[in-house]
């Protein structure tokens, strides 16, 4: 039978202790000297939402994360949010994080004051890890949510300057640089405006076959323009298709093109919008459309001719009139 190290085992017990203790304890206060870099951050660090997309008891996940550390053996995070708008409902090291040591302490989550704390450290003699990666992924749940059009609510979410701290194999804490998070939740009611809606070539002069560019400013200030979409028929609605405009920074339009059609086709069509907070517009009024014709080729050049023999027969009648003159 296999005798046991009792003396080994309390040893290895009284380490993990130890680690234990300093993850969640009060910062050291030996200073190693600074790392050029080092910083812990809330990824993404703004976390902006909108009632109509998002609505109260969604979830949103954020990261601390840790840039460029250098020797890293033990590390703890406390993350202080507004807990009459949120609620902490998950806090965990993933799996494939560089710094997911073996001594892992329970993360505290605190939803009446407005915290969760996690940490992590090595165990015995062994160096500290370089590099960047995941400390902690935690889980949000929004709880509260603005009533009057334009209100939003919001809060930071702050890394606390005592007790997230990065120390050494010597538990020395090293410097580093917060970047803390923000969340926002707002009711927003404003919806995208579509107007200078022109078309290339214009409605009188489409031929048979002729791609039609259709070009429309759309802009919304408050969330920004998510897509613009043009719709049109070529059967009086009976049927429809839908084209995705795509975005022109240099004219700053958005633009499509009407694939040609055959001679005599009447074809309408219209535009819509929708913002990043799911607001819609569209520039259908009342059943209003913008509308072509498509016209034979010959008819421009019809046109060119009957001008030009007007003109003619208007310059002769002229020189006409120069060579008759009364008799006396």
């Amino acid at each position: 039978m296999r005798k046991i190290n009792l003396k080994h085992s309390i040893s290895l017990i009284c380490l993990i202790l130890i680690a234990a203790a300093l993850i969640f304890s009060t910062s050291p206060k030996i200073v190693a000297q600074a790392t050029d870099g080092t910083t812990v951050s809330i990824v993404p660090k703004d976390n902006i939402f909108y009632v109509e997309t998002t609505p109260v008891n969604s979830t949103f996940v954020v990261n601390a994360t840790v840039t460029d550390v250098t020797n890293l053996y033990n590390w703890q995070v406390k993350l202080h949010f507004d807990p009459s708008l949120l609620q902490c409902t998950k806090a965990f090291i993933p799996a494939d994080s560089p710094f997911k040591f073996p001594v892992t302490p329970t993360p505290v989550i605190d939803n009446t004051t407005g915290y969760v704390m996690m940490g992590a450290s090595l165990l015995g003699e062994v160096p500290g890890v370089n590099g960047s990666g995941v400390l902690a992924t935690i889980t949000f749940k929004i709880i509260s949510a603005p009533t009057t059009p334009g209100e939003s609510l919001s809060c930071n979410l702050t890394l606390d300057a005592e007790d997230t701290y990065l120390l050494d194999p010597d538990i020395v804490e090293m410097p580093y640089t917060p970047i803390h998070g923000y969340y926002e939740y707002a009711l927003d009611t404003t919806h995208p405006e579509i107007v200078e809606v022109t078309q290339d070539p214009p409605p009188d002069n489409v031929l048979e076959t002729q791609v039609v560019k259709v070009s429309v400013n759309v802009t919304d200030y408050e969330t920004g323009v998510k897509n613009v979409t043009l719709i049109y028929t070529t059967d009086n609605w009976t049927t429809s298709k839908s084209l995705s405009m795509e975005f022109n920074a240099t004219s700053g339009f958005w633009e499509a093109e009407i694939p040609g059609q055959a001679l005599g086709t009447l074809v309408k069509y219209k535009i819509e919008a929708y913002d990043y907070a799911g607001n819609f517009a569209s520039d259908d009024k009342a059943g209003e459309y913008y509308t072509y014709t498509v016209i034979p080729e010959f008819t421009a050049i019809a046109i060119l001719i009957l001008l030009l023999a007007t003109l003619s027969i208007a310059i002769l009648i002229k020189n006409s009139k120069k060579h008759l003159k009364p008799k006396n």
